[in-house]
């Protein structure tokens, strides 16, 4: 069985007509189904329709790909404009994403822009939001309403949706919220089988009813009607310690007040709570089941929800679905008692090692401040090692420079370019802020110096302005009499140039800002990011190639570049000198990673010119760390700082320049060739061979920052302990280097991984719990694992297991209606028989 395709017809607005018709797996339809963006509700949409591009009308539907339903109360509109609920509340979000998933539906689920937290007083809108449903096959358009109204009884939403999103032509927008609710936003995904849309057109005819409202019976019900039915939310209050005071009232258990604070709303099942350390206490009643969930069940609404169905014997009521693959296995399935597999091989590493860091390959001043550091917020070295280098290349710019070799023109200018590997919570943004905070000091003392300076000015500028006008009255007197005194009396006054404030860190600038910055602070800058993947992608989109080649240019460090801007012509920085750091996650530098190796928009060199990445292993223990920072490191390193902003090149043009000495020049030399013979062999990737080219910079770059760190009185000479110390680095980013383009050069060994991880811990089954002994690449797909959210991405890590032992390849052969043979993947009985233990 190949992977589900939806049809899928792209809107702009919601006057306009279809642009254009899209198929797209479930993977990638959940994708966009389940993100919200911010902003205005009236933009983009979506049609889950098979129709041409033109009209949006109900007669050029073909057939519907998908079974939509907008869940919401009934509104009436008040005099004053507003809408006020004229109906029950829909359940919420989780609890039908919970009854989807006992059902075994597969589903995407995501609110939409109107929802509102519902409150006590029911003075909100509450719940709203859209649940988008597989189905078994393509809908005609004339099946769409009843197959929506029976589907919509099941899930115990019949009187709280909208009819209206049963038309076949309708159109839906994708995911918004405003920005003031954007805390409320949900999805969910519920992994199961398609909606067998034959079977559920059979139950709706057999049941002959009207469009329903919600059962209050069992039969046919929601779970959470069913259980709200069978019970008394008094009773349930009461089997968990809460005291009736009077009718309809109740006591919270641990209340101090003993004031009856939870009383049951009047023409309702519903009670509030007024208690304010009360679970149930806030701005919402609670019905029976809500009630039962929150004090049962700490408020997993999943959770409840199987539970319930459990209790009401409703577990074993699971919708029609299609056939399982297991179910439908070929009598040629090959043998799966053990003795008939041969034991699996060991997968090889994923990613590569990568060498630890040494703290002595930094300068003596910085070493003991970044150590520190480390200790105290318990990360990796590599973290403050790495942006305090950035830092200091950053803060030297391009006030100097090396020449690498003894008789040539090459000049490195050596700011650098870094990045930081690391998921979520391993310390990558307090480390950084901690080792750029001398850059925000000298930062603010410039500021300091500057606004003084700049009052001044303009004190000046009132005077002369003042003076002007002054001579401008004399010389009306003396045009007559004498004109070349009044000329003379005309002449503007001298004035200084308005004082500029220099600037060391960049945070968010377009490229235009940026070149005005570095038209006055003509050395150099340094450009923070907290999150590098956010400025990667803006640069890849299409506009946005003015962009790259600014930042490309900028890692040199000693070109020019022209902006041109509509409105403001054309402006020339003569020198384009950035330094870079941030913070990037792994799975998001992966995924750039790939794009850039198999030719996408960042298969320019960008991603390469970060030679200073790293992406170390994270250690699992935590150890408690509570001291102040050791102030004589921190003092010294910070001395460094102040020192080099002092530094001064040569003239307002000419950087100093520095050398090699004769012992460095050779062990330069000693290096430098067989490291240019290596990158001309075929042994490396490209894309690794790319990034260690940018070494010829890396290193002498390196070697200038220790030498005007350590030795700054050399006369302008770089020792060999400070080339040595560079080459160490060398040595120690080139695994880290490795580790980041394995991501791209075995992707599908990372993928094995995963997907065996799955495996063995038991995710491949059913959402009733049905272990797979088999399946298809689209099945695993739809459960939205990270690393294998497509069916290729599935099958190309499923080979590299069958490849060593863990499953077996079985082609699927076609049906009666013929088509492309497919394929699937049996799983080794030993992983079976380990899930089940």
């Amino acid at each position: 069985m190949s992977e589900p395709v939806f049809a899928v017809a792209r809107v702009d607005h919601k006057a306009a007509p279809v642009r254009a018709l899209e198929f797209k797996t479930w993977a990638e339809l959940t994708r966009g189904l389940t993100r919200h963006r911010i902003g205005p509700k009236d933009g983009p949409g979506w049609m889950p329709a098979r129709i041409e591009p033109g009209d949006r009308k109900a007669e050029r539907v073909a057939d519907v790909s998908a079974l939509a339903l907008d869940v919401e109360a009934k509104c009436e509109r008040q005099p004053d404009g507003t809408k006020r609920v004229a109906g029950p509340l829909p359940p919420p979000l989780q609890s039908v994403a919970a009854e989807l998933e006992l059902r075994g539906i597969a589903a995407a689920l995501a609110t939409s822009y109107s929802h509102e937290e519902p409150t006590g007083d029911g003075g909100t809108l509450g719940p709203r939001y859209r649940i988008t449903i597989v189905p078994s096959r393509p809908i005609r358009p004339d099946e769409v309403k009843p197959l929506g109204l029976h589907v919509a009884r099941l899930l115990g939403i019949g009187d709280a949706f909208d009819a209206g999103c049963l038309e076949p032509a309708r159109l839906y927008y994708l995911p918004r919220c405003p920005a003031e609710r954007e805390h409320l936003a949900e999805t969910a995904i519920v992994e199961g089988q398609p909606l067998d849309v034959d079977a559920m057109l059979s139950a709706a005819r057999a049941s002959a009813t009207p469009p329903p409202g919600r059962s209050k019976g069992t039969e046919g019900a929601s779970v959470i009607d069913a259980f709200n039915a069978a019970h008394d939310v008094g009773a349930i209050l009461e089997s968990h310690g809460y005291k009736p005071a009077g009718r309809d009232r109740w006591v919270w258990p641990q209340s101090t007040t003993g004031e009856p604070g939870v009383v049951k709303l009047p023409d309702s099942a519903r009670i509030f709570s007024h208690h304010g350390a009360d679970p149930l206490a806030g701005e919402h009643a609670h019905d029976a089941f809500s009630a039962w969930c929150v004090l049962a069940h700490g408020g997993d609404m999943r959770a409840a929800v199987r539970e319930a169905a459990r209790i009401l014997g409703m577990d074993r009521q699971q919708t029609p679905a299609r056939p399982r693959v297991a179910d439908t296995a070929p009598d040629t399935a090959p043998d799966t008692a053990p003795e008939a597999w041969p034991d699996p091989a060991p997968l090889p590493d994923g990613l590569p090692p990568v060498a630890p860091f040494d703290a002595h390959m930094l300068p003596e001043a910085l070493r003991g401040w970044v150590a520190d550091i480390a200790h105290r917020m318990q990360c990796p070295i590599d973290f403050p090692a790495v942006g305090a280098v950035v830092a200091l290349s950053g803060l030297i710019g391009a006030r100097a420079v090396v020449a690498p070799k003894a008789r040539d023109d090459w000049r490195v200018v050596p700011n650098l370019w870094g990045q930081i590997v690391g998921r979520p919570g391993v310390m990558k943004s307090p480390a950084l802020a901690q080792v750029l905070a001398p850059l925000q000091r000298l930062e603010a003392a410039e500021r300091e110096q500057w606004k003084a300076a700049h009052e001044a000015w303009e004190l000046d500028c009132k005077v002369a302005e003042l003076a002007a006008k002054q001579n401008e009255k004399q010389a009306a007197v003396q045009a007559s009499k004498d004109p070349a005194k009044a000329r003379a009396l005309l002449q503007p006054a001298d004035l200084p140039a308005e004082p500029v404030a220099r600037r060391y860190l960049v945070n968010d600038a377009t490229v235009e800002k940026l070149a005005d910055l570095l038209t006055v602070n003509p050395w150099g800058l340094t450009v923070f990011r907290d999150e590098l993947h956010g400025l990667l992608c803006a640069m890849d989109r299409q506009g946005q190639e003015g962009a790259r080649g600014f930042y490309l240019t900028g890692y040199d460090g000693n070109q020019g570049h022209a902006v041109d801007r509509v409105g403001r012509g054309e402006s020339f920085v003569p020198r384009v000198c950035l330094a870079m750091l941030g913070g990037i996650q792994p799975g998001k530098v992966q995924s750039y990673v790939r794009e850039a190796v198999a030719g996408g928009a960042g298969d320019d060199g960008l991603l390469q010119r970060f030679g200073l990445t790293v992406w170390p292993d994270v250690a699992p223990e935590f150890v408690y760390v509570d001291q102040w920072p050791d102030t004589p490191a921190k003092q010294a390193a910070w001395a460094v700082f102040e020192r080099l902003n002092a530094l001064q090149p040569v003239a307002d043009t000419d950087p100093q320049e520095w050398r090699f000495t004769p012992e460095a020049q050779d062990l330069f030399v000693k290096w430098l060739v067989p490291f240019e013979t290596e990158l001309r062999g075929e042994a490396l990737h490209p894309a690794l061979v790319s990034h260690l080219a940018k070494y010829r910079k890396l290193v002498p770059a390196l070697a200038l920052i220790f030498a005007l760190v350590d030795t700054p009185e050399s006369a302008g000479l770089i020792h060999d302990r400070e080339l040595i110390r560079a080459l160490a680095w060398a040595d120690y980013l080139r695994t880290h280097a490795e580790r980041l383009y394995a991501a791209a050069v075995i992707p599908e060994t990372a993928g094995a991984h995963a997907l065996l991880a799955k495996i063995r811990a038991g995710k491949l089954q059913d959402s009733d719990g049905t272990k797979w002994q088999a399946f298809e690449p689209w099945r695993v797909s739809v459960k939205g694992w990270a690393g294998l959210t497509s069916a290729e991405a599935v099958r190309k890590a499923a080979n590299v297991l069958a490849d060593y032992g863990w499953l077996a390849r079985e082609a699927v052969p076609t049906g009666a209606s013929g088509g492309r043979p497919g394929e699937r993947f049996l799983v080794h009985p030993a992983l079976l028989k380990r899930v089940a233990a």
